[in-house]
C-alpha cells in the first residue's frame, strides 16, 4: 500500500522541517558535505602546523611567523580573486584545490626528511589557506542559491562545520599519535580530493554553473582599493580594528 496523504514519509518531514524546497536538498547537502570536510582539513592542518612548529622552536618564534601569514593573505587573496574573474569560480576552486593537495603530499615528505625550515613552512602556509578554503565553501553557495533560499539555508550549511570541527579534532587525535603526525597530512588529502569531487557535482547542477557577473566589476578590485574602501568607510573600518585587537589576544 502507499503512503497516505495523511502521514508523509520520514524524508518529506524532515525536509518540511528545514523549509528545504523542491531542488535545494541536493545542493543543500553537498555544501553542508563540503563545508564539513573543509572544516575538518582546518583543524587537522592546524594541529599539524602547532604541533611540529611548537615541537622545533620556541613559542616566543610565533609572531614573527603570524606577521608573515598576514602579509601572504592579502597578497594571496588577491591572485586568487583576478585568477577567479579570468577562469570562473568554480574553476579557480578546482584548481585551488589540487594546488592544496599536491602541497599536503609535498609537506608529508618534507616531514619524512625531517629538514629544518618545514615547520615554519607548514605554519605559515596553513595559516594562509585557513582564511581561503572556507570562503570558497560560501562563495560557491552564493553562486547555488539566491538572497531569499540563503536565509532559509545557510544556518543549515553551516552546522556542517560545527560537525567538520569536530570531525577533525577527533581525526588528529586518533591518527597523530597511532601513525605519527605527518600522517595527518595524507588523511587531510583524501579531504581535499573529497572536496573536489562535491565541486564538480555542484557545478553539474544548473544554479551553481552560472559564471558570477562582472557587470559591477567584482573581482578586480586590488588590495590598495579594498583599503581605500576600508579606510573611507567608518563601518569597515572598525570591523577592521575589531578583527585586529581580537586576533592579539587569541595568539
Amino acid at each position: 500500500m502507499g503512503a497516505s496523504p495523511h502521514h508523509p514519509r520520514l524524508q518529506d518531514r524532515a525536509l518540511e522541517y528545514f523549509r528545504i524546497e523542491k531542488g535545494e536538498f541536493e545542493p543543500t547537502l553537498l555544501l553542508s558535505l563540503y563545508l564539513l570536510l573543509v572544516m575538518a582539513t582546518i583543524v587537522c592542518l592546524k594541529a599539524v602546523s602547532d604541533s611540529v612548529f611548537l615541537s622545533t622552536f620556541d613559542a616566543t618564534r610565533l609572531p614573527f611567523v603570524d606577521l608573515p601569514v598576514t602579509v601572504l593573505v592579502g597578497i594571496v587573496v588577491s591572485l586568487y580573486l583576478r585568477l577567479s574573474n579570468r577562469l570562473g569560480l568554480p574553476s579557480t576552486i578546482k584548481l585551488t584545490q589540487a594546488f592544496v593537495a599536491l602541497n599536503l603530499f609535498v609537506f608529508w615528505l618534507l616531514l619524512r626528511f625531517q629538514l629544518p625550515a618545514t615547520p615554519a613552512l607548514i605554519y605559515i602556509w596553513v595559516g594562509v589557506f585557513a582564511v581561503l578554503l572556507p570562503s570558497q565553501v560560501w562563495s560557491l553557495s552564493g553562486l547555488a542559491f539566491d538572497t531569499r533560499q540563503a536565509k532559509r539555508l545557510f544556518s543549515l550549511i553551516g552546522s556542517g562545520g560545527i560537525l567538520g570541527a569536530a570531525l577533525g579534532g577527533n581525526v588528529a587525535g586518533f591518527i597523530g599519535p597511532l601513525w605519527g603526525t605527518d600522517s595527518v597530512l595524507i588523511v587531510t588529502t583524501g579531504f581535499v580530493i573529497a572536496c573536489g569531487a562535491i565541486v564538480s557535482r555542484l557545478t553539474g547542477l544548473s544554479k551553481p554553473t552560472a559564471a558570477p557577473s562582472t557587470a559591477s566589476g567584482a573581482g578586480k578590485a586590488s588590495i590598495m582599493d579594498s583599503v581605500r574602501l576600508v579606510s573611507g568607510n567608518r563601518y569597515l573600518l572598525l570591523i577592521t580594528l575589531a578583527i585586529f585587537f581580537s586576533t592579539i589576544p587569541s595568539t
